[in-house]
């Protein structure tokens, strides 16, 4: 998993492909994540309901799973971190963190987006209650 990666690279690739596909529903798909950014800071409930219409859209095309895994890592991403119920998300982040593994996401660098959600939703739930989740995930993660 590299160290740094550039989002905003990785966004101009995704709608340079979305420009040049035959399927329409990848230019709404990108459209839409677009917009999720532009109200994430004014409207998170907005933002969220953008998010889930992202992903329903994204699996339904099926052929984007680093689009799938980034718009699920954000969802989990902006319950925590402007929500007061960063414990609601711990099943979808610990889902995100199973997905990951999955040979299917092997090349996505939203990956450690998806260790970085479930560590985030532990820690601001109970930081020493799920101490050994945490310290477990920061190793695995560490050894990817």
């Amino acid at each position: 998993m590299p160290a740094f990666v550039d989002i905003d690279a990785w966004f101009v690739d995704l709608w340079e492909y979305a420009y040049q596909s035959s399927d329409p529903r990848h230019m709404q798909i990108v459209n839409l994540l677009r917009k999720m950014h532009r109200v994430m800071f004014h409207d998170v409930q907005g933002a969220l309901r953008v998010c889930e219409s992202a992903l329903q859209l994204i699996e339904a095309v099926g052929d984007l799973p680093c689009a799938e895994l980034y718009t699920r890592c954000h969802y989990v991403d902006l319950t925590v971190q402007f929500t007061d119920h960063p414990s609601s998300v711990i099943p979808q982040a610990s889902y995100n963190v199973a997905l990951a593994s999955k040979p299917r996401y092997a090349k996505c660098f939203t990956r450690s987006l998806a260790y970085h959600g479930v560590v985030a939703a532990y820690a601001l739930t109970d930081d020493i209650g799920y101490a050994d989740e945490i310290h477990s995930l920061i190793d695995y993660a560490g050894r990817e």
